[in-house]
């Protein structure tokens, strides 16, 4: 009886994604352009440790399997306030072979035309606003498809051909988005582990916790630019790093339609899983909360769900026990395991799936917790964010102010320029480093750490359950609009 419940489980929660004759007709479609964007931007210490941003995409540009000669990747250097370890990152993906380098415009050191520190800390991080500025460029070099990476991302094996059928497949709907999964390493990357050879299979095999967990991160984008920008939809410009700044888009992109139903414009949605419900009074028509998916539960509650209303649903406890490690083990029950893998497999055939590779905290310990706790990482963001603005302060101190000729000419709008318009020099670069690791030093280990990650819990909750961040107004400098 278990092994008939186990295939027949399998069978409804995963079924083979068998073409339709008109889905068949898609393969014949020609193959659709796009084009791959790297964000680069700062190391937010302590979440991360400082050159972890450069030693993560040296890796990926290093090992990654390369992109085929008719997909683009773009590596964009956001504003980085660091003016060594920004020099640095560029030199050594030069060294690694990375040829198209794009640089953000206005560059950092516009920043002195800004009085308010909120909005020197959002132009030196600009994460929407450079999002948005990729989505432009592609459509302006003739792309149909963008994908916009978040740093520290790596590509594994088949990525561009698995995007490419995705794209091709999805022709005949219009989509106009595809969600990504992302999955966070816990173990520091390893070139005999994680290279071009790796298969996305042993990647998912692997990822399983100690307790059988499975968690899908935060989904990485794919935007069709013209369906995009024919609704009117683009990345909140005025919401800041740490707030789940890609979570009112995504919401919107797979708005709820009736129970369990996501929007047809998007596909994989499902990956999102909980995490996006219906409003109600203080939210939105629809509302993402971040965070991680646990495939494991969405696999076992399907299969139960979808049993009881089977021929077995005279037989609810051997399907339960089937579903079930036995007690004391621990761990995660063979058949449930082959079928959250199962599941894990189709979604990335059909969504695609990167890594998000290592990170480096101040403390080496909370590294676990970083990579499978959303509130210790929400916590730790909103640190690295205050101590973000003590480093802005010495690089305003240290570098070139624009004349005021120049501030009145600057415009909001970020755009995406292959020649570097920084002027930052190895001697201003020099003293800021001595200003900003005086400024690291006074940060104590009770600053660093005040709360131990288990009492996270109730400071952070709110955050991770779809509470929306209240907008800043908006503040005029000469002819440069910013956030107050």
């Amino acid at each position: 009886l278990v092994v008939a419940i186990a295939a027949m489980a399998l069978a409804l929660v995963l079924p083979t994604q068998a073409y339709s004759a008109q889905a068949r007709s898609l393969d014949r479609v020609s193959a659709r352009s796009f084009a791959v964007y790297r964000m680069l931007g700062n190391d937010m210490w302590p979440l991360q440790g400082l050159g972890q941003m450069r030693r993560n995409s040296v890796y990926s540009a290093t090992h990654e399997e390369k992109a085929p000669g008719n997909v683009p990747v773009y590596w964009v250097v956001n504003r980085i306030v660091n003016a060594t370890e920004r020099a640095l990152l560029v030199s050594e993906l030069k060294a690694a072979g990375v040829r198209n380098i794009l640089y953000t415009s206005p560059p950092l050191p516009a920043m002195h035309c800004l009085s308010s520190p909120t909005a020197r800390l959002l132009f030196a991080q600009a994460q929407n606003s450079v999002r948005n500025a990729m989505l432009e460029h592609a459509k302006t070099e003739g792309h149909e498809w963008a994908v916009p990476l978040d740093g520290n991302q790596f590509l594994p094996k088949g990525f561009y051909a698995t995007m490419q059928a995705v794209f091709r497949q999805n022709e005949h709907f219009k989509r106009v988005a595809v969600l990504i999964p992302m999955l966070r390493v816990r173990q520091e990357q390893r070139a005999d582990v994680l290279n071009a050879g790796t298969s996305v299979h042993g990647i998912l095999s692997d990822h399983f916790t100690k307790g059988g967990d499975f968690l899908i991160s935060e989904p990485q984008l794919a935007l069709h630019t013209s369906r995009l920008a024919s609704r009117g939809l683009s990345f909140d410009e005025r919401s800041h790093y740490g707030s789940n700044n890609k979570a009112s888009l995504v919401g919107t992109l797979c708005r709820r339609t009736g129970r369990d139903r996501m929007s047809l414009s998007t596909r994989c949605c499902e990956i999102l899983g909980a995490n996006v419900g219906v409003g109600g009074l203080s939210r939105p028509a629809t509302w993402y909360s971040g965070g991680e998916v646990n495939l494991r539960t969405r696999v076992y509650d399907i299969t139960r769900r979808r049993l009881a209303r089977s021929s077995m649903a005279d037989s609810p406890r051997a399907a339960s026990l089937a579903l079930t490690n036995p007690p004391g083990s621990g761990g995660i029950s063979p058949m449930l395991r082959t079928a959250v893998l199962d599941e894990a497999k189709r979604l990335a055939g059909q969504c695609g799936v990167t890594l998000r590779l290592f990170n480096y905290p101040a403390e080496a310990s909370l590294q676990h917790k970083i990579a499978t706790d959303v509130r210790v990482r929400m916590h730790y963001r909103r640190q690295a964010s205050k101590f973000l603005k003590l480093y802005i302060e010495a690089y305003l101190k240290h570098s070139t102010k624009p004349d005021n000729a120049t501030c009145l000419k600057m415009t909001r709008k970020v755009t995406l320029v292959s020649i570097d318009p920084d002027t930052t020099t190895e001697e201003q670069a020099h003293v800021m480093d001595v200003e900003m690791e005086r400024i690291k030093a006074n940060i104590t280990e009770e600053e660093v750490n005040a709360d131990t990650p288990e009492s996270l819990t109730g400071k952070v909750a709110e955050s991770i359950t779809g509470k929306e961040e209240k907008k800043p107004e908006a503040e005029d400098v000469g002819g440069y609009t910013t956030s107050k």
